[in-house]
C-alpha cells in the first residue's frame, strides 16, 4: 500500500539560498538570482533519500506571515495548509540578526520546523562562530548548518528533517531568563514552552484571544498563532474567524510584537554568535559606497553607461563582422543552388528569404548576448538588489519603488522578459504601471549615445 510522501517547504527571506539548496537536492535548474522576488510561485520537485521519495517545495522569499506581497501570499497560503509536513526555514548565518524574525514566526505557527543555516562558508571566512548547542535550546528547533553553494551539511539536514516530521515543538527550550518580575502563575511555563514569549500584558491578551477562539472554533489549529495574529491586526486572521475583539484589542499590538521579536533576536545573537566584530570585510565597504546617498546614483550611471558602451558600439562591431559571415552565407548558398541548377524561386526562398529574414533577426544577437551577459554579472554580484535601493527615490516620483527598475532594464535588451520580471513588484497597480512603461525602453537604444 502506498504512503502519503513526506512534503517539505524551503521558506526563508529572499536571496538567501532557498532555489540553490531546492537544485542541489533536486537537480533542477531553477532561476537563482541575487534580488528579492525571482521565485514568485511554488515549484516542486522530488528526491529520493532511505529508499523513501520526498516531495520539495521552493516557496517564494518572504520577510514574515504578513502578506504584503504576491509571493508573500503564495508562501503563506502553502505553509498555512496542510499540504506541507516539515518547513525547512532557510536562514542566511551571515546574516542571522535579519533571517531569524521569519524563524520565530514560523515556529509560533506551530508545524515541525527545521532551520538550515545556509552559507556556512561566508560565516567561516568572515571569521564568525556559532553556537549549535545553544541555539538549539533557545529556539526549540533543529539547527543544522549547510552551504548550498558547495554542497555541504545536505544529507544531515534531510536526515533530521525525516527524524523530526512528527514534531512540532522542540524537547528542550533553555531560556535563562530573569522571571522575578512576572507575577503570573503561567510565565515559568510559557517559557518552558514557547520559544517566544512576550510581556505579561501581550501574553494577557494572546490567552484571552485563545479562549474566545477555542469557544467558537473548537477545531483551529494552533489558536496561539492565530491569536497572536489577531493582536497584530491581521485582516486575513479575522475574516477567516469572525468575533468581536472590540474589547480586547484597545489599541494596535503589531509594533510591540515586532519589538519584542527582536529584542528576544537580539538576546538570542549576543549568546549563540561569536567574533561578530569580524564579520565586517570590504563588501560592506563596498556597499557603504554603492548605496551612498550622494555618490551611489554617479556610480549606478557609469556602471550603466559601461554596459550600454559594451552593448551598442562593441556589439555594433562583433555585428559588423556577422553581417560579413552572413553575405558570404548568402553568396555562398545562391552560388551552389545555381550550380545545381536549382530554380530561381527556391533559391529567392532560401537566399533572400530564410538566410536573408533569420540573418536579419540574428545580426542583432551581439547586442543582445552583450547586454544579458553584463546584466548576469551584476546580477550575480549582488549589485542589482543594491541599484534597487539606489533607484528607490527616483522611482518614487513617478510612483513606483525602486524594484520597478528591474523590469524596465531588461527593456533594453527585450520587453518580454521585461513585463514577465514585472511579477516581482508588491501590487497590482505597480506591476500594470510598469508593464505599460517597459515597451518604451527599447526606444531608448536608437540614440545610441547620441
Amino acid at each position: 500500500m502506498s504512503t502519503k510522501q513526506l512534503a517539505i517547504g524551503f521558506v526563508g527571506n529572499p536571496n538567501c539560498g532557498k532555489t540553490t539548496l531546492f537544485n542541489a537536492y533536486t537537480g533542477a535548474n531553477l532561476k537563482v538570482a541575487n534580488w528579492p522576488g525571482v521565485t514568485v510561485e511554488k515549484k516542486e520537485g522530488a528526491m529520493r533519500f532511505h529508499d523513501e521519495t520526498y516531495r520539495l517545495v521552493d516557496l517564494p522569499g518572504t520577510y514574515s506571515l504578513t502578506s504584503y506581497t504576491m509571493e508573500e501570499t503564495v508562501t503563506r497560503e502553502y505553509i498555512m495548509s496542510d499540504d506541507v509536513d516539515v518547513i525547512v526555514d532557510v536562514a542566511d548565518a551571515s546574516a542571522l540578526e535579519r533571517n531569524l524574525y521569519l524563524t520565530l514566526q514560523m515556529i509560533e505557527l506551530g508545524k515541525p520546523v527545521v532551520l538550515a543555516l545556509n552559507m556556512m562558508d561566508i560565516v567561516q571566512e568572515r571569521g564568525m562562530e556559532i553556537d549549535f548547542h545553544r541555539l538549539p535550546e533557545m529556539l526549540g528547533i533543529p539547527c543544522i548548518p549547510v552551504s548550498a553553494r558547495k554542497k555541504t551539511g545536505l544529507e544531515i539536514l534531510i536526515h533530521t528533517v525525516a527524524h523530526h516530521k512528527d514534531k512540532v515543538q522542540g524537547e528542550k527550550i533553555i531560556h535563562h531568563h530573569e522571571l522575578e518580575d512576572s507575577h503570573h502563575e503561567h510565565a515559568q511555563e510559557h517559557h518552558k514552552k514557547y520559544a517566544m514569549v512576550y510581556t505579561d500584558e501581550i501574553e494577557d491578551k494572546i490567552d484571552e484571544l485563545s479562549s474566545r477562539l477555542l469557544a467558537s472554533y473548537p477545531d483551529i489549529q494552533n489558536v496561539r498563532w492565530h491569536a497572536i495574529k489577531i493582536l497584530e491586526n491581521d485582516q486575513e486572521v479575522k475574516k477567516n474567524h469572525p468575533l468581536d475583539y472590540s474589547d480586547i484589542l484597545d489599541k494596535d499590538y503589531e509594533k510591540e510584537i515586532i519589538n519584542q521579536k527582536f529584542s528576544f533576536i537580539e538576546e538570542v545573537i549576543s549568546e549563540c554568535v561569536a567574533n561578530r566584530v569580524k564579520k565586517a570585510e570590504s563588501t560592506d565597504h563596498v556597499d557603504e559606497l554603492l548605496t551612498h546617498p550622494v555618490l551611489g546614483l554617479p556610480i549606478f550611471l557609469l556602471i550603466m553607461a559601461g554596459v550600454f558602451f559594451l552593448t551598442f558600439n562593441v556589439g555594433d562591431w562583433l555585428k559588423g563582422y556577422f553581417e560579413i559571415v552572413l553575405e558570404w552565407l548568402t553568396e555562398a548558398v545562391t552560388l551552389g543552388l545555381t550550380s545545381a541548377g536549382a530554380g530561381e524561386m527556391l533559391i529567392s526562398l532560401v537566399a533572400d528569404g530564410i538566410l536573408a529574414g533569420v540573418g536579419g533577426i540574428l545580426t542583432f544577437l551581439p547586442n543582445i548576448f552583450i547586454l544579458f551577459l553584463a546584466l548576469a554579472f551584476l546580477e550575480d554580484s549582488g549589485y542589482m538588489a543594491r541599484v534597487a535601493y539606489v533607484m528607490d527615490g527616483i522611482m518614487g516620483k513617478i510612483g513606483l519603488s525602486g524594484r520597478a527598475f528591474l523590469p524596465m532594464l531588461l527593456g533594453f535588451g527585450c520587453t518580454v522578459p521585461a513585463v514577465m520580471a514585472s511579477r516581482v513588484l508588491e501590487n497590482h497597480r505597480d506591476r500594470m504601471k510598469t508593464i505599460l512603461i517597459t515597451p518604451f525602453m527599447s526606444t531608448v537604444q536608437d540614440f545610441r549615445f547620441m
